[in-house]
């Protein structure tokens, strides 16, 4: 299992990323339990929230239309008209959606809010004791990073991870703030926490500034992993042998937003084929989840259709 800190700053980048880019938190999520296990200290999620706010209003001020002047000169010309009521409409369309995005930021329901959230709901929060704010604060009195003027945060989050890593576990550390940096070289963890971690936890942190980088350079084979994930909770619904069991398989395939033609068809049999499963599938979640995948399923599959049969008694 894998170790790893994300920064504020990553958190809060999220905002600025592409509808593509936020399909990268979706394989984070689907990591989460399985390979890899999130610290987030009580300080980030506060960082975060703090900050949230400011960091969308930082994108929405990039998408203003500035009001257009047509003088007298310009009115002269026949595409004017042709041209004012264009803009015109462009306005209108612009003020809806700029409505739309607002209510969706006033209600945390961005593409980026609900991936985050989705994030932060499957990571327990480390609180941050009396005691690490304290060592922090001894931390940036004497002048040890990381820390920013006038401000104990990373510090706090920094013992934080000190405090709860298991010693002798790697670390690794997504964060875009100078603070964790080398002076020499960006790409390089400070040399100070570098030698810090090694002594007291016996073990290497690695450093990536982003997200991306992380999942790039860690889970090359990332598509394979997950394939593989998905097959084995396949074949433990085929032998399920409990409704408990097959309501806590049901619970964790509906984590996979991406299941195949053939993992429906798979899954499918399995609710042809075992009684754990077709008896108990006009419970909501059962239900539900093959409702769901059989409306992605593409062509004709006699398991497909029988289960289709049998949601509609």
């Amino acid at each position: 299992m894998i170790n790893l800190f994300i920064d504020t700053n990553i958190w809060l980048a999220m905002f600025h990323l592409s509808k593509d880019d936020l399909k990268e938190l979706n394989k984070l999520k689907e990591l989460i339990g399985k390979e890899i296990k999130i610290y987030i200290p009580r300080q980030v999620r506060c960082e975060y929230l703090r900050n949230r706010d400011s960091k969308i209003k930082d994108a929405l001020d990039k998408f203003k239309i500035t009001d257009v002047q047509f003088p007298n000169l310009v009115k002269c010309y026949d595409e004017y008209n042709d041209l004012k009521k264009k803009f015109d409409e462009l306005k209108k369309e612009h003020s809806l959606l700029v409505g739309k995005i607002t209510n969706d930021v006033l209600e945390q329901n961005t593409p980026a809010d609900i991936a985050i959230s989705e994030l932060f709901n499957k990571t327990e929060i480390i609180e941050c004791s009396n005691d690490i704010v304290n060592k922090a604060k001894s931390r940036y009195d004497l002048g040890n990073p990381p820390g920013k003027k006038n401000s104990y945060g990373d510090a706090v989050n920094w013992e934080c991870l000190l405090e709860n890593i298991p010693d002798g576990e790697d670390l690794y550390f997504i964060s875009d703030d100078k603070d964790y940096c080398s002076e020499l070289c960006k790409d390089k963890f400070n040399i100070y926490l570098t030698t810090e971690w090694e002594s007291i936890k016996k073990s290497q942190i690695y450093f990536y500034r982003s997200l991306h980088d992380f999942l790039l350079n860690k889970y090359k084979d990332y598509n394979i992993i997950l394939e593989q994930y998905k097959e084995q909770l396949i074949s433990e619904l085929y032998e399920s042998s409990s409704f408990i069991e097959t309501h806590s398989i049901i619970s964790k395939l509906m984590d996979y937003s991406d299941l195949s033609q053939k993992n429906i068809s798979d899954i499918c049999m399995a609710a042809m084929e075992n009684n754990q499963i077709n008896w108990i599938i006009h419970d909501n979640d059962i239900s539900t989840f093959y409702k769901k995948i059989l409306e992605d399923f593409e062509g004709e599959d006699e398991s497909v259709l029988n289960v289709k049969k049998m949601l509609d008694d």
